[in-house]
């Protein structure tokens, strides 16, 4: 098995009082955003978890160490990840 894991942003309807709220110098007026790190499996071409996490509060690593844990792998498995990870 080989799996491939990374994380992208899906934004949302605007909402400041939601803690998926966004707002920098690049962002004035700030955006909803959640952060989605889902572990693929490439040869299945299926997806075989998912973590979903506001954005500001998004913890990659944390993320796939929670999907690793709770996964069985019966066959050796070949983790890759992008930066960051």
């Amino acid at each position: 098995m080989s799996f491939r894991s990374y994380g992208t942003a899906v934004n949302l309807p605007r909402n400041p009082k939601s803690p998926s709220f966004v707002q920098n110098d690049g962002i004035p007026n700030g955006v909803n955003q959640l952060h989605v790190t889902p572990l693929y499996d490439i040869l299945s071409r299926t997806f075989a978890d998912v973590i979903i996490q506001p954005e500001p509060k998004k913890d990659e690593i944390g993320a796939l160490v929670t999907m690793l844990q709770r996964n069985d792998f019966e066959e050796k498995t070949l983790i890759i990840a992008d930066r960051g990870f």
